[in-house]
């Protein structure tokens, strides 16, 4: 009885380890489409349209280079004045004031990966999190109706423009649930 348990769980593995020539498909095409559109829409320039990025990108780059996520106000003119909303000041230093597990997690992943990925990190885990829907939904319902899931997520404007306002946690948060 035991073994058939054993064989019964290791054919499931199995299945899992060889995934459905259309996943493979839908997975090199996500790629192909998040690296090309994310190195067309950076064209070469590192601008951020939300001040809330700005600030999670230099906290992530601080805590990768120095370990602490203070950042010294002394250098910025102004700061008792002027601070973007996601940043507080507490004595001499700026402190994240949003969600601080965002810059922890990307500055942990700019010291393990090349620091040049740091912008395109919510973007490969939009892709990430589209691969996990994909395979929570085959599991619940058929393979057909997960890849119609997939694609009405995957063309979700809503996904795909908070996926490429990098270094917001909204995509992160989804693709980690």
């Amino acid at each position: 009885r035991s073994n058939d348990t054993c064989y019964n769980m290791a054919m499931k593995f199995r299945g899992f380890l060889r995934p459905e020539p259309l996943l493979v498909c839908a997975i090199i095409m996500a790629f192909i489409i998040t690296v090309g559109l994310s190195i067309w829409s950076r064209s070469g320039h590192l601008v951020f349209d939300s001040p809330d990025a700005l600030v999670n990108y230099h906290f992530s780059r601080f805590w990768s280079e120095t370990w602490t996520l203070t950042f010294p106000a002394s250098g910025v003119p102004g700061y008792e004045y002027v601070v973007p909303r996601s940043a507080k000041v507490a004595g001499a230093s700026i402190v994240p004031a949003g969600f601080w597990g965002l810059p922890f997690f990307y500055g942990s992943l700019n010291v393990l990966f090349p620091s040049l990925l740091l912008p395109y990190w919510t973007l490969i885990f939009a892709v990430i999190g589209l691969l996990a829907w994909y395979w929570l939904w085959k599991k619940v319902w058929s393979i057909p109706a997960a890849i119609i899931i997939l694609a009405l997520t995957a063309f979700h404007p809503a996904w795909w423009y908070y996926s490429f306002r990098s270094l917001l946690p909204n995509v992160l948060f989804c693709s980690l649930v």
